[in-house]
């Protein structure tokens, strides 16, 4: 079998199995629908808070929200996630007093961090004295929201993500639905963070429920511990090191930047453009986030060349994709927010700067799933250290005399720079990966052509331009890759192989006419059951 490029495929089977593929790929999909569901209506949310309270209500609202945000970030989440790992640890050994013992310190050690973390919010807004009902809110949501995690920690290990995951999903998609209520009600910003309040006990609620009688952590005596604590903090400490360098080189830490020497109104008009362009990049991201699982069973069995098999197609299809979103969202993106936002023609306008990471980013993520795989985090570590330190210093620079878009470039240059290292490190690793020029060729020509034609479509302005730059953009789109396919035969077979049936039906449909007539009877045999080399 050959690749799209000519060459020959050296993929001589597959290097996960089908049905390993299909999980991998099925998790990564309802990641990425438990990721980005809850940013779409954030994203309403957003754009009726612009318009009842204006542009400067929002910048104040979107400040205090991420500062909550860092909150959990920084403080909780770490030892949720090294919680999780020594439970499971503890569970897949047998040892029931340590996991019992375990989850009962977890959840003090949460409720404790989280009460300290929302103190420090109350505090922060007494000391600012803007909107100090909103802050108070917020600060006793961080405590509430430790305690649910501390819960969420002990299901996870127990049962998995599943019934955490449907719980947290709704509750986060509905407290936004539940603060435009309270705009409309004249609720005004602390409103906002009321709901999301109101929100977080309902999830303290649901998390609660799934306990089903077992782990009774509180028969455990906490003054005779059963097992060491260091391990766990020694994981608390590497986790938060991770999360502390990811909030810097990919959240919006330019915010504090922004805080310290600009405005409310440039904080809200980054915010608006750094949240649309990051549905792009979940949208990318969370999708591959299942595979590490799969790349750390291949990568244990010593087999590097199917790894680098496996990352190789993982690299084309993540990159074809990468592409088109980012000429998708360059070209309508400013339309789109031109049309829902009042006076955000700023943000419009630092779109498509911001698409630029998405040419870079999510193929950094897709390596890291790599490393984390085969348990190796110092090439991560060192990338993003390195772009958190262009990061900052760029927005040092530039954010007091360009504002928003001083804080884009820092954005974009710390991404930029944390994926070369990473990009680079990785390929000194497999010398076999590689991604070949004609996969980004392909989806350029069929990116262009398609972003211009939505450009020239969009100059109608309004709810018009906007609906018909979207509508030329797939039309265009849809044309050129009958021409030119963006994937290759391989590739759509792999994904067919991966998806679940009806989507690859449509993958079928959407993919197989752009292909030459050999590559749509390979793949049609694929769809029909026959073998795939």
């Amino acid at each position: 079998m050959s690749t799209a490029d000519g060459e020959p495929d050296p993929v001589a089977e597959e290097p996960f199995a089908p049905g390993e593929s299909r999980r991998a790929l099925s998790g990564g999909i309802w990641n990425a629908a438990a990721t980005v569901m809850p940013m779409v209506t954030t994203l309403l949310l957003s754009v009726v808070i612009n318009r009842t309270l204006g542009i400067e209500a929002q910048g104040v609202q979107n400040f205090i929200a991420y500062v909550a945000s860092l909150a959990v970030a920084l403080p909780v989440m770490p030892l949720f996630s090294a919680s999780v790992q020594a439970l499971s640890a503890a569970r897949g050994r047998g040892a029931a007093l340590d996991a019992a013992w375990l989850a009962r310190v977890s959840l003090v050690l949460h409720v404790g961090v989280g009460v300290v973390s929302g103190a420090a919010l109350v505090l922060l807004g007494l000391a600012r004295g803007n909107e100090q009902l909103a802050w108070a809110i917020a600060g006793g949501t961080v405590g509430i929201d430790a305690a649910s995690w501390a819960l969420s920690a002990r299901s996870i290990a127990r049962d998995g993500w599943g019934p955490v995951g449907v719980r947290r999903l709704v509750t986060q998609a509905t407290a936004p639905l539940l603060g435009i209520v309270a705009l409309l009600a004249g609720l005004g910003v602390a409103g906002v963070f009321l709901a999301q309040a109101i929100a977080s006990v309902a999830l303290l609620v649901a998390v609660w429920s799934i306990r089903g009688g077992r782990d009774r952590p509180g028969q455990v005596v906490l003054t005779r511990p059963p097992m060491r604590l260091r391990p766990l903090a020694g994981l608390v400490g590497m986790f938060t090191l991770v999360s502390l360098l990811t909030q810097v080189v990919e959240r919006r830490l330019e915010l504090l930047f922004l805080d310290v020497y600009s405005t409310a109104r440039e904080i809200a008009v980054y915010s608006i453009a750094f949240a649309l362009v990051s549905m792009a990049y979940y949208v990318c991201t969370s999708t591959t986030g299942a595979a590490s699982s799969s790349i750390a069973a291949v990568a244990a069995s010593g087999d590097t060349t199917r790894v680098q098999q496996a990352i190789s197609r993982a690299l084309r299809v993540l990159v074809a994709i990468a592409v088109l979103l980012a000429a998708a969202l360059a070209s309508v993106g400013p339309s789109l927010i031109r049309v829902v936002y009042q006076d955000a023609e700023r943000a419009a306008a630092l779109v498509p700067w911001l698409c630029l990471t998405l040419l870079c980013a999510p193929v950094a993520h897709l390596l890291q799933q790599y490393w984390q795989g085969v348990g190796r985090l110092t090439p991560v570590l060192a990338g993003m250290s390195i772009g958190a330190v262009a990061d900052i210093a760029l927005a040092f620079l530039l954010v007091p005399d360009h504002g928003a878009a001083g804080a884009v470039a820092a954005n974009v240059t710390g991404q930029t720079v944390a994926a070369t290292v990473v990009v680079g490190w990785t390929a000194r690793r497999l010398r076999g990966l590689r991604l070949p020029p004609a996969v980004v060729l392909r989806a350029a020509a069929v990116a262009v052509p398609s972003a211009a034609a939505a450009l020239g479509a969009g100059a109608l302005g309004g709810w018009i331009g906007l609906m018909a730059g979207g509508a030329t953009f797939l039309a265009v789109a849809f044309a050129v890759s009958r021409v030119v396919p963006v994937l290759g035969a391989d590739d759509v077979a792999w994904l067919q192989g991966a998806l679940p049936g009806r989507l690859a039906g449509v993958a079928s449909a959407v993919l197989t006419p752009g292909l030459p007539r050999r590559a749509r009877s390979t793949v049609g045999s694929d769809s029909a059951g026959g073998h795939r080399p």
